[in-house]
């Protein structure tokens, strides 16, 4: 997993689409969990929200019931915006870029307040 770390390579998950498909068995610790331990990028998604009937929000809340620790949530949205700027910087100027990142950080850093708070953690 070093190997990986090192690359900056960033790993999406979607956690109820890889239980659903079988990917990840559903009373196991999700694999993003021992990803973000060994330091791997992990940003979470919800692959297809209306077949997997989940948000953004319940995606991280699925991985804080399978091992996930609450000051992980903000790595997860931090690597988000790293991986955000990454694209939007080939569709943007710099000083577009820089501004667009900042409201991203700022609302990334809210939502996961709120999704740590709202969930009793």
């Amino acid at each position: 997993m070093k190997k990986v770390s090192d690359t900056n390579i960033a790993f999406d998950v979607a956690p109820t689409s890889n239980y659903l498909t079988g990917v990840t068995a559903f009373n196991t610790i999700h694999p993003a969990v021992k990803m973000i331990d060994h330091k791997i990028q992990v940003t979470v998604g919800s692959d297809d929200p209306i077949q997997c009937n989940t948000t953004l929000p319940e995606e991280i809340v699925e991985l804080l019931h399978h091992g996930l620790e609450p000051r992980d949530v903000y790595e997860i949205t931090e690597n988000s915006i790293r991986q955000f700027k990454r694209w939007e910087v080939f569709k943007l100027g710099p000083e577009q870029n820089f501004d667009l990142t900042n409201q991203y950080n700022i609302l990334c850093s809210k939502k996961a307040k709120w999704i740590i708070g709202q969930n009793g953690y």
